[in-house]
Formats: C-alpha cells, sequence, structure tokens
C-alpha cells in the first residue's frame, strides 16, 4: 500500500481519536469573540486565547472541579483548535506528548486546570514550579509559541510563555467570585507576587 495512503488514513484516525475534525470542516467556533456557549473540542476558534478559552468552559462544565484537566491546542489552515482534554487527579494531570503527534498534529500551546480545594490555600492561584518546567519543556521541543495556559479555581487564565519567559492574565469567560467575594477581573489587593511573573 503506497505509504502517503496509510500516513493520510493514520493521521484521520488520530485526529478522531483525539476529539479533532477532519481539515476542512470547521465547526462553528469564537471566530474573535466572547462566548456564553461551549463549542468543545474539534471547533475552530481565531486566537489561541479563543481556543483556551472554551477549553476552560467545556472543563467548567464537568461535575467533578476536584481533579486537574489538560489538553493541547493546534493550528489548523483555517485558525486554532483544541483536542481531546484529558482527567487527572487532585493534584496532577498528565498531557501526552510525543513527536509524532506535535508534528502530525501541529501542537502549538498545551492547557490545564487546578482543581477547586486548591483555592483555598492559594496556591492554585498561580504556575507551579512543575507547570513552569513543562511549559519550558513543551518549547524545547518545537512548540511554537508554546503558551501553557492555567485555569485557576478562582476562575481566572493565566498564559505563560516561555519564549518570553512571561505570564499574564487573561480576561475569564465567565469570572467567578475571588478570595473577597466579589467578581471582578483584577488580581486581589496586594496578592501575593508570584516570582515567575516578570523576566527570571
Amino acid at each position: 500500500m503506497n505509504p502517503r495512503i496509510i500516513l493520510l488514513l493514520a493521521a484521520v484516525l488520530l485526529l478522531a481519536a483525539c476529539g479533532g475534525s477532519e481539515p476542512g470542516a470547521p465547526e462553528p467556533g469564537r471566530a474573535g469573540g466572547k462566548a456564553d456557549t461551549i463549542t468543545g473540542p474539534g471547533a475552530v476558534f481565531a486566537t489561541i486565547d479563543d481556543a483556551a478559552l472554551d477549553a476552560r468552559l467545556h472543563i467548567l462544565s464537568h461535575e467533578d472541579q476536584s481533579i486537574e484537566y489538560g489538553g493541547w491546542i493546534s493550528q489548523l489552515e483555517q485558525g486554532y483548535t483544541y483536542h481531546r482534554i484529558y482527567q487527572g487527579d487532585g493534584g496532577s494531570v498528565v498531557i501526552p506528548y510525543t513527536k509524532f503527534h506535535h508534528l502530525l498534529l501541529a501542537y502549538v500551546a498545551a492547557f490545564h486546570s487546578h482543581p477547586r480545594k486548591s483555592w483555598a490555600s492559594g496556591s492554585g492561584e498561580y504556575f507551579s514550579d512543575a507547570d513552569i518546567r513543562f511549559g519550558d519543556a513543551i518549547y524545547a521541543e518545537g512548540v511554537r509559541p508554546g503558551y501553557f495556559y492555567l485555569f485557576t479555581p478562582g476562575g481566572k487564565v493565566m498564559r505563560y510563555d516561555p519564549g518570553a519567559v512571561k505570564t499574564t492574565w487573561l480576561e475569564p469567560v465567565d469570572p467567578e467570585p475571588d478570595a473577597d467575594g466579589d467578581a471582578d477581573q483584577e488580581p486581589d489587593a496586594d496578592p501575593e507576587p508570584d516570582p515567575r511573573s516578570d523576566d527570571r
């Protein structure tokens, strides 16, 4: 059998297994705007951030918020999509990575959530050292731009950019009450500074 046909069949099967849509068949996404509905894995989005924000909504739709979730965002010809969301446990999530999948699915970013239980201590509101190491590792493997998103139990979204060694708060789609009980989109006054939020 022709090796190109075998590779094409493998790609279609892998996309189906990962929850992606077939190339050339985009589903409606949040093209450049905020939405209050989840379009889900396989939908096409205008930006990487839009795909991450929808992944956050999808994760929040899961009943069990005591565990971590994570996954990949890929670039398509029409925009960006995210794939199957992996479930972890109360302390971590394994987001599988192979060079073959990276090249086949054109990974550009990864995302994960911290569980609700980490909200009370405040530890879930920032990237952990292990999170930063993962972001640095995928960047070292050639994932570009290599963003790594964090969905916090307080309802905020952070983006780590390993190329710039910088973290950025993004506005969440539907902010939840933060530690002081209001639904603002700014961190609480005088929060503990994250040592990784500026250049290292």
